[in-house]
């Protein structure tokens, strides 16, 4: 699965900015978690358009069923577990959980356990390629730009008094 990552060289200076002064308490954490879902959003909505639904209205992948749109549905935005409180990571993509866990939620989104396999094109015992390979990589590329841009001006909206023009 590609790692989402949004970085240029002016980019990356304004970021470092913006989480040193989240770290010392000038800035709140919740607004940048804010801006951050906000632009993480641009590549989930490149995402959902991007997953084509199965041919079939349902299928069995390691025991477990997988129905028609249930990729789809589990792609998003959350916040990684392990992370300290005053972080402001967020993650996007497939959200997954193990199908076989009693603490995950029955009606829950957390259902994408199996988007590593339609990435790769290999699904169950054939090593097939499906609609699907490669989907998520091909979602990053598209939406990079508009993430890149909406991020910059969310930063200068919010934080204008705090970094400079670059």
């Amino acid at each position: 699965m590609p790692r989402i990552t949004i970085e240029s060289n002016s980019l990356k200076k304004m970021k470092r900015k913006i989480e040193n002064l989240a770290d010392c308490g000038i800035i709140d954490a919740r607004e940048i978690k804010k801006i951050h879902r906000a632009v993480l959003k641009e590549y989930v909505k490149t995402a959902k358009r991007n997953i084509q639904p199965m041919d079939i209205p349902e299928t069995t992948i390691r025991g477990n069923k997988i129905a028609r749109g249930q990729l789809r549905r589990s792609v998003g935005v959350w916040v990684p577990k392990k992370q300290s409180p005053g972080r402001t990571r967020l993650m996007a993509g497939p959200r997954s959980g193990d199908p076989k866990l009693k603490r995950v939620p029955r009606y829950s989104r957390r259902d994408g356990w199996f988007a590593h396999m339609v990435e790769m094109g290999v699904a169950g015992d054939s090593r097939t390629t499906g609609r699907n390979v490669g989907v998520f990589d091909k979602s990053l590329r598209q939406s990079r730009t508009a993430m890149e841009q909406k991020q910059l001006s969310e930063y200068r909206k919010r934080f204008g008094k705090f970094v400079r023009k670059t």
